[in-house]
């Protein structure tokens, strides 16, 4: 009999009970809560416990993950932020950092025309806390390549270190297409 009169609201005038929680009373409060709480609706993946490798996370990624990798290993091969999409606007927002701690190292290589080793192509893309190398042989002209190149719009770049290819006759570009660069340093690039 108690909790009858818990969630009802009974007015002196009212013959009828009314309930006290309804979805319009709750649900601003919800919206509040969940603010409040900095809660994302998107998944934390972990490289290399849950993933073996960076692409295997990009593979299986949603709008709003974060693929974090918790390791000092060196990753080899190009990367495609969101890959095997049809509309890369379809996942958005995504992070690809370093754990706290760590400083793992990725490896790009490859010197064909219009290459882009890691394409950022979906909305919104922060990649933090990486050095970036470049290996293999460079193209000797201008062939629009790219070690980070985004597409997508609104992306960031922070706390990374981007090495490009070893002598002067190289034809890469270090970042192209990124909305903010901050505390990162790019050398044998162009």
């Amino acid at each position: 009999m108690i909790t009858k009169y818990l969630f009802l609201n009974r007015n002196e005038n009212e013959q009828e009970a009314k309930p006290m929680f309804t979805v319009r009373n709750v649900l601003p409060m919800l919206l509040v809560v969940l603010l409040l709480c900095g809660l994302s609706f998107g998944a934390t993946k972990i490289v290399p416990t849950e993933y073996a490798t960076i692409q295997a996370a990009l593979n299986d990624t949603n709008a709003i993950d974060v693929i974090e990798v918790q390791s000092n290993a060196t990753f080899t091969g190009n990367l495609v932020f969101p890959p095997n999409v049809s509309n890369p606007n379809d996942v958005n927002y995504l992070t690809l950092q370093a754990g706290a701690g760590y400083t793992p190292t990725i490896t790009v290589s490859g010197a064909d025309a219009n290459t882009k080793y890691i394409a950022i192509r979906s909305v919104g893309t922060t990649l933090k806390g990486f050095t970036i190398n470049f290996s293999g042989t460079a193209p000797t002209v201008d062939n629009n390549s790219a070690i980070i190149n985004a597409t997508g719009g609104a992306s960031t770049v922070r706390d990374c270190n981007i090495i490009g290819p070893a002598g002067t006759d190289s034809f890469i570009r270090g970042i192209s297409g990124v909305a903010e660069i901050s505390n990162v340093e790019v050398s044998q690039c162009r």
